[in-house]
């Protein structure tokens, strides 16, 4: 068409724009594990390890596994970790109840715990000072974010029992309650004390165990969107199910840890057994061995040697880097998926091991010693159906899910279908436009839109029926582009006589 044009409005036919809604994030990695404090039966939303520091407080010998695959998450580019904490039934929350200062002895006046159940609420102290007449002021101590470090609050001057439950819904270390003192204010105001530790509180780390990974798992409900999903380190079929389960009805993928062993027939049994499980096997797949990270002597309680981390770890941090680059379809395996803090790897498999483990779904992590690289190098699900094998597949049906999903909610979710047809091609024409950007990415398979995908709003999918029940339909097919898994290399010796 020519670029000089007469004044007027000119109509032509062109092919879908792409979605101008941004694909979801499909790099979050869902994790649960004891963290020595934070809450409990929500998300902890954690984007580095000073966010860990901050929220879920110190490495411990009860928490170093988990802490540890976090670390080697973040300094592998991982971006983002939803934290579920778990903890034993019979933790407890640490508390001390101050006094009012009305009579001698005084009545119970404000109760102060510390926000979090675990014996880390017996390491926080409250002082209780005067301020004025019928003032006070509160200064509560806590752990810091390294060992031997405090952190102090300090409240403005308080003036009622009011004031301080308002103040503690900032703080970092306690929540406080109103008791309800009968002194008539001023008096009810809690009476000065030295700096008083809080008590009671107890770790229970010895009652988590893999029956209860499907409740921890459940404070991860499918609104937090896509990702991967782990539970560090844990290696038995219950687990794995239970991993599996999640991820199959939240549209997620599993990343389950293998036992450490250098057996890999063993390996092999844990993958039987996962196919025996029933669960829908192409929502994820099974990583060994366990990867070494090195010591950091300067943060006090990491020690000096090499610590092993399980490696579901480094699994998700390639899936998070990969996602950087808006292709989920894309294998976190070989050289995308490099490790750049892992220094070796616990154990070694023969090539006839490795060519079964990576058969029945069990991917392997390779340390290669001429580039002093640790590697993944497989990328497959459980499943051995060859719609399934790739486990970039299912991360790629994930992302289309989840963003399917939100077109549906923002195009067609409570729109008048009208005789015109208008919703229909509007929602067609926002999932083409999706579709268009995972094709342009090589996520698809075609040398063309069309021959990648379709879309079908038509009479098929949304008949007279199904309009009069309200409904607005789509039918989406797709060629998913595979990854190259094997890569074979033919060399033909010739005479050097001959030409080529």
């Amino acid at each position: 068409m020519s670029s000089i044009q007469a004044p007027g409005t000119k109509v032509f036919a062109q092919t879908a724009l792409p979605s101008s809604t941004a694909n979801p994030s499909t790099s979050t990695w869902f994790a649960a594990g004891p963290t020595q404090r934070g809450a409990v039966g929500t998300p902890i939303t954690l984007n580095s390890m000073a966010d860990y520091a901050h929220f879920c407080g110190q490495r411990t010998p009860a928490t170093a596994l988990f802490y540890d695959a976090l670390e080697l998450f973040f300094r592998d580019g991982g971006t983002q970790a939803l934290v579920s904490r778990r903890v034993g039934g019979s933790a407890a929350t640490a508390s001390l109840m101050l006094k009012d200062k009305g009579t001698s002895g005084g009545q119970n006046t404000l109760q102060v715990q510390a926000n979090s159940p675990g014996a880390w609420g017996n390491q926080v102290t409250v002082e209780v000072d005067a301020a004025g007449t019928n003032g006070f002021t509160l200064t509560v101590s806590g752990p810091g974010d390294t060992a031997g470090t405090t952190f102090i609050e300090v409240s403005p001057t308080l003036s009622s029992p009011a004031d301080a439950v308002n103040w503690s819904s900032a703080s970092r270390f306690v929540t406080i309650s109103d008791q309800a003192s009968s002194t008539t204010a001023p008096n009810n105001i809690p009476a000065t004390i030295a700096g008083t530790a809080l008590a009671l509180g107890a770790d229970d780390n010895g009652s988590v165990t893999d029956t209860t990974i499907a409740a921890d798992l459940a404070v991860f409900a499918q609104d937090f969107g896509p990702g991967q999903v782990s539970v560090p380190g844990a290696t038995t079929d219950t687990a794995h199910r239970a991993i599996l389960v999640h991820a199959t009805s939240n549209n997620r993928v599993a990343l389950l840890d293998a036992v450490d062993t250098p057996v890999a027939s063993t390996l092999l049994t844990e993958a039987t057994n996962a196919v025996a499980n029933g669960v829908d096997l192409g929502h994820g797949g099974i990583f060994a061995p366990w990867v070494k990270i090195p010591g950091v002597p300067a943060q006090g309680p990491i020690p000096t040697a090499l610590r092993t981390v399980p490696p579901c770890a480094l699994a998700a941090a390639g899936c998070s880097r990969v996602d950087a680059a808006g292709n989920p379809n894309v294998a976190p395996a070989g050289d995308s998926g490099v490790s750049s803090y892992a220094v070796g790897v616990t154990q070694v498999f023969s090539e006839s091991d490795r060519a079964n483990l990576n058969q029945a779904g069990v991917n392997v992590v390779r340390y290669f010693n001429g580039a002093q690289q640790v590697k993944l190098y497989g990328f497959r699900t459980l499943s051995q159906d060859p719609l399934h094998i790739q486990m970039n597949w299912a991360r790629l049906d994930m992302a289309i899910f989840s963003d399917a999903a939100r077109i549906g909610e923002q195009v067609a979710g409570w729109a008048q279908i009208d005789a015109r047809d208008q919703v229909f091609a509007a929602f067609k024409g926002a999932l083409t436009g999706m579709l268009s950007n995972y094709w342009m990415a090589n996520a698809l398979y075609g040398v063309d839109p069309s021959d990648a995908f379709s879309v079908d709003v038509g009479s098929d999918v949304n008949t007279v029926a199904t309009r009069q029940a309200g409904q607005i339909n789509a039918s989406i097919a797709v060629k998913r582009s595979p990854v190259g898994e094997f890569v074979n290399i033919g060399v033909v010796s010739v005479p050097i006589s001959q030409n080529f």
